[in-house]
């Protein structure tokens, strides 16, 4: 079997401040000489236990209180700036599908103008086969200009024989 084995001894430092203040902060209480700690990572906002690294303890630095509150603007203009970005894409993607449904429409229009054009253009194509028969023709010369048949006394014969 393995054994596992530990990179780093996890103990409390020895007691450095010999007086210790208590500040309260909303419904957080910081214990330490001056210094507000704030959550900088833990979950809880307690300050990490120093670690054992090669026999030397090491505290770690303290967090004064400009410190928490740089670190709160800087949360909240990066909040801030994803808000906008995200507002600005939603804004695009909205103005694109708006963009999309009005071209949608158009070729709805297009497409009826077209079937209505294409129906339109049959019946004329009917129509002109309709006129092209004799029949059309004979009528048309009859209403529209008057024509008729040529009577028995209208009528002349032509020798083409030349006598």
């Amino acid at each position: 079997m393995q054994c596992a084995q530990r990179k780093y001894d996890y103990t409390y430092a020895p007691n450095i401040n010999k007086k210790r203040k208590v500040n309260m902060r909303g419904n957080v209480a910081y214990i330490n000489n001056n210094n507000f700690l704030c959550e900088s990572g833990s979950s809880n906002g307690r300050q990490k236990p120093a670690v054992k690294k090669t026999g030397v303890y090491k505290r770690p630095a303290p967090v004064r209180v400009t410190d928490c509150v740089q670190k709160k603007r800087k949360g909240l203009a990066s909040t801030l700036t994803v808000i906008f970005i995200g507002f600005c894409a939603l804004a695009l993607l909205v103005s694109r599908h708006a963009e999309i449904v009005r071209i949608g429409l158009q070729n709805n229009e297009l497409t009826q103008k077209i079937s209505a054009l294409e129906t339109k253009a049959e019946d004329l194509k009917l129509e002109m086969e309709l006129r092209g028969t004799l029949e059309s023709v004979a009528a048309t010369a009859r209403q529209r200009l008057g024509m008729t048949y040529p009577l028995n006394n209208q009528r002349m014969n032509i020798d083409l024989n030349g006598g």
